[in-house]
């Protein structure tokens, strides 16, 4: 499902649900970086999904 829809596919999804699918995804590409032994970009990746996590303020 695309982050911005919600699950009747109209609408905008509730910007946690948003920050919770990004969040998610960067985790996954920072798996993938360390895997290509890429140790920078994934603790930079695993840095905005942990910002991702909290409410914005």
């Amino acid at each position: 499902m695309h982050p911005k829809q919600d699950e009747r596919g109209g609408g905008n999804a509730k910007p946690l649900a948003v920050r919770e699918y990004i969040g998610a995804m960067a985790l996954e590409m920072a798996r993938l970086a360390r895997d290509e032994g890429d140790v920078r970009l994934a603790s930079l990746l695993e840095q905005a999904a942990g910002v991702a996590g909290h409410p914005p303020t």
